[in-house]
Order: structure tokens, then C-alpha cells, then sequence
């Protein structure tokens, strides 16, 4: 890769003339100016953009942590930070702790792995980042979220006690109690549910919005129309 002292050498003007002229400060001839684009064009430079937003004390970099990219809809809400950090001139730094791979889902209810989490958000600190969101695999109370840290945090897809962090989650009663009514709404009044596992948050959450659908459409709810499952699609079939 080309550097700035190269380009001067080839352009025969000094480094800090090529410097301001990529950064589009004044000062320049308009004959210098072409001179050292067609050679930046010639030798293919490409600015180190971290490198110069670190000198400005301001990275536009967003530390993203996921406790598996693979599971579920973390890849679609790593696609939605992307997509906004885009439109707002920002870059992601994407770190991917791989938990559901290497524990299955026993490590929801598990602390073995909050070193591993505190050494990834360390490594977001080195990166320099301005802010970390931390994208769950299933939404519960997390206890693994350092409360002292130097940036800013956000939760997605799950929640801490703290007040201290913001934190993004689905509202799920208000999805099942629209979903319900739309069934009503087509003159379906026995109306099954196949739920997650019973203790899930967004079980309870769901459910919730199916009875006050019923209630509020005059119809009694039947406990024997719900089935328990694990989230699994064997569970789920």
C-alpha cells in the first residue's frame, strides 16, 4: 500500500502539501492539486482512516459484541447497526464471543463465561471505540456487563438492573396480541399457542399479549390450547 511519503516523492512536493491536499485544505496550486490526485490515483492510496481519526481524538467507531452471531436474529441486528453507521460516516468493530457454539444454551444460566466477556470489552477499549453494543442471544438479566467503564454501553436484546446502561428489546406481548387479533379478525376464535420454555421472559411476554387479545375480543382463554416447548424445532414440531 502507497503511503503519503511516497506520493510526495512522486508528486515532488512535500508530505505536508499532499496531507492538505487530501484533507482539502487550501494552499495549493490547482496545478499541484492535479498533480498529486493523478499520482494517488496512479499508485492507488487509500487514506488510513483510523490512524487520522485517532490523531483527531474521535475514532467514529462502534465496538459491537455478540454472544453469537449465528444464533437467531443477531446477524439481522448486526446488519441494522451497519446499516446505520454507514449513514451516519461510522464503522463497526465486530467481536464475536461464540458462546452458543462452545456451551450451547446452558450458558444462560451460567457464569463461566464473564471473564471471556471482560476480556472482550478490554479489547474494544484498545480498538478505540466510542461506544459498545452488546447484542444477546436471548433476552434475560444480564450479570456479566462491567458496571465501571470508560464509554458509553447498550444493551440489545436483553436488559440490566443498572441504570447505568440503555438497553433495546422486542416488545413481545404487543407482537403476540397483534398476531392474535389478526387471527380474530378472520373469525378464528380457538386459537392454540406452541410457547418456549415456560420461565422464558419472552414466553410470559407473548402470552400475555395472547389472554388480553381474548379478553378484549370477549373470548374466554383455554389453558389446554397452550403447549410448552424448549425453542428447539423438534420441541416446536
Amino acid at each position: 500500500m502507497a503511503t503519503i511519503k511516497e506520493i510526495a516523492r512522486e508528486s515532488g512536493v512535500s508530505i505536508a502539501t499532499v496531507s492538505n491536499i487530501i484533507h482539502g485544505k487550501p494552499g495549493a496550486s490547482d496545478e499541484t492539486r492535479k498533480r498529486v490526485m493523478d499520482v494517488i490515483k496512479k499508485l492507488d492510496y487509500t487514506p488510513n482512516v483510523i490512524a487520522q481519526n485517532l490523531k483527531q481524538k474521535n475514532t467514529k467507531t462502534i465496538g459491537v459484541i455478540t454472544e453469537d452471531l449465528t444464533v437467531f436474529n443477531t446477524a439481522n441486528i448486526v446488519d441494522g447497526i451497519n446499516e446505520y453507521c454507514d449513514e451516519q460516516g461510522y464503522q463497526l468493530v465486530l467481536g464475536n464471543l461464540r458462546l452458543y457454539k462452545k456451551y450451547d444454551k446452558n450458558f444462560y444460566n451460567s457464569d463461566k463465561y464473564y471473564k471471556r466477556v471482560n476480556e472482550e470489552f478490554k479489547l474494544m477499549i484498545s480498538k478505540q471505540v466510542e461506544g459498545i453494543i452488546y447484542i444477546a442471544c436471548h433476552c434475560r438479566e444480564l450479570k456479566c456487563i462491567p458496571e465501571k467503564f470508560p464509554i458509553p454501553i447498550t444493551i440489545a436484546y436483553s436488559f440490566v438492573k443498572s441504570d447505568k446502561f440503555s438497553s433495546i428489546i422486542f416488545d413481545d406481548e404487543e407482537a403476540a396480541y397483534d398476531a392474535t387479533c389478526r387471527l380474530i379478525q378472520n373469525e378464528n376464535e380457538k386459537i392454540g399457542v406452541i410457547c418456549g420454555l415456560q420461565q422464558s421472559i419472552h414466553t410470559q411476554e407473548r402470552l400475555r399479549g395472547y389472554q388480553r387479545a381474548l379478553y378484549d375480543n370477549n373470548i374466554l382463554f383455554n389453558p389446554s390450547f397452550l403447549y410448552y416447548g424448549d425453542w428447539e424445532r423438534e420441541s416446536g414440531y
